[in-house]
């Protein structure tokens, strides 16, 4: 079911984009650089991770966004299980696609901040000492923003906050159901074309 809802949202984005691209020019642009994420748990607890963020973007002369970005995370961690008494060895791994539109503020200087808004599905592997406990996908409506510095001509640096608010992952084994939020902090380089 979240995948349906994720794609039914990409649908109504992506026709939204098209009837202004149809009115406006646009720059595409390619990127990506390194992800840091925070899952704050409800109830207790986070998971943390670093990895890698991709991005496609289309720029609009009028400075809307529309962009796909996708990133890649995990973390090896140990957790205290108070029942047993034992140190546990834990490993997530988290896959986060988000669809976006958004708009860039002083589009012709050379610091250009932005927001964005849009449907992000996130991916979730957990494993305590090599058992799975969560393998599930979660959609959940995102915002964020940030600010681009470079020439504008094709090259761009950017720093990127979004959050995510609202996912729920099953445990496996039926036993239940897990509710966070995500923040996610994006540091990278964009090339437009």
């Amino acid at each position: 079911m979240p995948c349906l809802r994720f794609g039914m949202v990409a649908v109504v984005l992506a026709l939204g984009v098209g009837t202004t691209l149809a009115q406006e020019s646009v720059r595409f642009g390619v990127g990506g650089g390194l992800v840091r994420n925070d899952a704050d748990i409800e109830g207790g607890g986070d998971i943390e991770g670093e990895g890698a963020y991709g991005i496609f973007q289309a720029r609009f002369s009028n400075d809307l966004l529309f962009q796909i970005s996708v990133s890649g995370s995990s973390d090896d961690s140990d957790v205290f299980d108070p029942n047993s008494g034992f140190i546990l060895e834990e490993e997530d791994k988290l896959i986060r696609t988000e669809i976006a539109v958004g708009y860039m503020f002083l589009g012709k200087s050379v610091f250009r901040p932005f927001i964005h808004g849009g449907v992000s599905l996130a991916s979730v592997t957990t494993e305590i000492e090599g058992v799975e406990v969560i393998d599930d996908s979660s959609t959940a409506m995102s915002a964020g923003g940030g600010f681009e510095i470079g020439s504008g001509d094709h090259h761009s640096f950017f720093l990127d906050l979004s959050f995510d608010v609202g996912h729920e992952l099953d445990l496996q084994f039926g036993l239940g159901s897990v509710d966070f939020d995500l923040s996610e902090l994006h540091l990278g380089y964009l090339y437009r074309f």
